[in-house]
Parts: structure tokens; sequence; C-alpha cells
């Protein structure tokens, strides 16, 4: 089967209410398309044919013909196919956002005063999620929103950055199957005749669409999360936009130190199972919790999350017959979780008898940096048995 990228001259016909479309420039695509886009690029009109090689291809037509593409290869990897684009700009300064669907926002920044993109340039990356990133313009040049796991709006700062803002959201019920936004919707009567500025995003789920009215501003948000339990300590995780939360349950009978992911967009945990307890890993109810730290590690292609904990376990004064006491010790444990796919824990590594309390945990280029008493110590990950 044979693919084309054709090009049509549309006439509406207001009087006979009929539509009429006239060829006028045609190619053979040599590759399958994944997404097809008109743009404004540079002032001028750009045809964008994402293909499933991953690779971007950015037409112009010129006195009916289509010119010979820009290429636009970016070797991110066989998964990263194209989903969508955009183009926004602020000044002197625009960038083409390329949405592919695995997940990643690419942004390729150039001059506005260059007549054609050059693309020289490695684009900037942003992990929006699991879910293909899907494109849509908002009500003014310098924005744009962005759909994967959650909702985005993208903008050009005043210093010509990119700025990044989660859009929050109740949680849907359903996944969002699709996005658009209606900008400068106009009021009505009732209200004056005052029109709006925000835009009006309507998102499609399973049996239900729901509008949402957005302000143009950025906004300082709170969400009071209910957990029935003292929070410890909180790792935010910003690609995959949870928290890991350890919280202590206290009852007259027994006391748990618990983990848990929470889902910040709805403020649930993100696993119908119960938290997990430490004391099923050995852990004494004396220890104290100090530090706790996320740990990416890349590996064919993959990324792997670890959950890292600091802990001390204080050893009780030591008393002589002459009345002398030896002041209380501290003891030090490393342990080391991987965060599985479904969002619970396995705990793989634990280093105990540490000579001293691990106050501090830090991912290294060479591995694992951590604190313990006056020490600091450097463990290394065995890619072979991920541990």
């Amino acid at each position: 089967m044979r693919n084309e990228l054709c090009v049509f001259d549309v006439e509406f016909d207001m009087h006979h209410g009929s539509l009429h479309m006239h060829p006028v420039a045609q190619i053979v695509l040599e590759e399958e398309p994944s997404y097809l886009g008109y743009l404004n690029c540079c002032e001028s009109s750009v045809i964008a044919v994402g293909t499933f090689t991953a690779t971007l291809y950015l037409y112009t037509l010129h006195k009916q013909q289509l010119r010979a593409p820009k290429v636009i290869a970016y070797a991110d990897g066989p998964l990263s196919i194209p989903q969508s684009a955009a183009v926004i700009g602020n000044g002197d300064i625009s960038y083409f956002l390329l949405g592919l669907r695995e997940g990643t926002l690419l942004a390729f920044k150039w001059h506005n005063n260059e007549k054609v993109p050059l693309f020289n340039d490695p684009p900037l990356r942003y992990h929006l999620g699991a879910l293909p990133v899907r494109l849509t313009s908002a009500s003014v040049p310098s924005s744009v929103y962005a759909l994967s796991e959650y909702v985005w709006r993208i903008d050009v700062g005043s210093q010509d950055e990119l700025v990044m803002s989660l859009v929050l959201l109740p949680k849907p019920r359903n996944m969002i199957d699709a996005i658009t936004v209606i900008p400068h919707v106009t009021a009505h009567p009732r209200d004056h005749g005052i029109g709006t500025n925000e835009d009006h995003l309507f998102l499609s789920t399973r049996n239900e669409i729901s509008i949402y009215k957005l302000g143009q501003t950025r906004q300082l948000h709170s969400r009071k999360l209910t957990i029935n339990e003292t929070p410890r300590k909180v790792v935010y995780n910003e690609s995959l936009q949870h928290a890991v939360l350890m919280s202590t349950s206290s009852t007259t009978t027994e006391y748990k130190p618990l983990l848990r992911i929470v889902d910040l967009a709805s403020g649930l945990p993100t696993t119908c199972r119960k938290p997990h307890n430490l004391l099923t890993d050995n852990i004494n109810p004396d220890d104290t919790v100090l530090c706790m730290k996320e740990w990416s590690v890349h590996r064919n292609h993959k990324i792997y999350n670890y959950l890292c904990m600091g802990m001390s376990r204080s050893k009780g004064n030591q008393s002589f017959g002459d009345g002398r006491k030896l002041p209380s010790t501290q003891e030090g444990t490393l342990l080391i979780y991987r965060i599985m796919v479904d969002r619970t824990f396995r705990l793989v590594w634990m280093e105990s008898n540490l000579p001293g309390a691990v106050h501090a945990v830090c991912p290294h280029p060479s591995g694992l940096l951590f604190s313990s008493g006056s020490l600091l110590h450097l463990f290394r990950l065995d890619p072979a048995q991920g541990r």
C-alpha cells in the first residue's frame, strides 16, 4: 500500500452551502506516517509529517509545489514515535514542540530571525508520563497544552525559557481520550457582556465530557490529604508525579512504620493494596528513619526506581557499680527498596550495624553515596542482579 501526502485548496460556497476541494500538490511518502499537522513556523506554513521510524519531516508549499523536507531525526529509540507537534513563541525566541508516544516532550529552540529553523542544537527533554503526548494550542501564541497522564500547560517565560505547569483537575473516573481548548469564550449577556480571557478546556473520557475554565496566571494551590497517620518523610518524584510517603500509625498495642505512594493529582494512593509495613523487613520498632531519597538507574533503555532509606538505632546507657555511665551509641541501617511497576515496594538490600546513624543519602554518578557517623560510603549497583 502506498502512502501519499496530498494538499487541497478548499472553497466554501455559502450561497449553495457546498464545499469544493481542488488538489494542489501531491507526493509519495516513503514511510508510514504517525502524525500529520499544519503549523505556522518562521512566518510560513509548514506541513509536519511524523513517521514510525522516529523521524519528522517538515514540508513547505511554494508555487503549488512541496519543497524538499527538512528532516529531524532525533534518534531517541524505536518507541519514540511522533504523536503531535506545536509551535510557541514569545519575542525573539520560538520553540518547536514534538510530543512522542512514549511520553516524552522534545523542545527545539531557535531565534525568530532565522528564516528556516536549523535544529542544530539538541532538544530539551521533558518526561510527562507513560502515555503519548498530545499537544493542543492555547489562546495565546506563547502557550500550549500537553496531555499525557496529566494535563500540562507550557508557556514561554519572560526570560525566553520554557515554563511547565501542571494543571490541577479532578481525577477523571476513566482515562482521558481527547483534549481540546476553546479560547476567549464570550460571556453570557446576563454577565453584563463582560468577555472572559480564560481558556475553556474540554476533556473527553468514556461516556463523559468535562469542561473546565482555566485562568491565564499561575497560582499556588494547596490540598489537604487525610491519611489518619503521622507523616514523617516525603519524597517527591517529578517524572512520575507522585510522592512516596513514610508515616507512622500507633495504637495502644501496636506501632507501625508504613510506606505508600500517593498520587498528588488526586491525593489518593496509587494502588489499592495496603501500605508497606517496614516491620515485615526485620526493622526494629525503635529504629528511626532519618532520611529518604529516590534513586533512578538507567539500564538498557529502561528506568529502574529505587527508594533509599537511612535509619538509626540507639543503644541505651551502660551503667557500672560505681555509678559511672557510658553515653548511648548509635548504629545505622541502609535500606534500598525497588519501586515496582504496580507501585509496590520490594526490599532488595539491607546494610545494618553501620558505625553511626545514616543521616544523608545521595545518588552519585558512580553509585549511591551515604553517610554513617563520620564516614562516607559509596555503593555500586550490580546491573546483572539488580542489587
